[in-house]
């Protein structure tokens, strides 16, 4: 906690996550969703770093330029 990785995580997804559920805000653009999404992958790849031996054998792709904004939906 109190490290920029961990600053990007809180605004990025869990601020963002919780004005949705929470505060029932909409308005949120692809650049936004993207980005939580890099944010949630990067820190699954940091968890799974430091679990040695019971990581997960299928390592998760932390890059997003698969994701294309699209009419009203994410596309991958």
């Amino acid at each position: 906690m109190g490290t920029h990785r961990h600053a990007e995580w809180k605004r990025d997804l869990y601020d963002l996550r919780n004005r949705v559920i929470h505060g029932g805000h909409r308005a949120i653009t692809f650049e936004q969703a993207k980005q939580g999404i890099l944010r949630a992958k990067g820190v699954i790849a940091l968890f799974e770093g430091m679990c040695g031996d019971l990581a997960n054998r299928i390592q998760i792709y932390q890059g997003g330029d698969h994701l294309t904004n699209t009419a009203g939906r994410l596309s991958y």
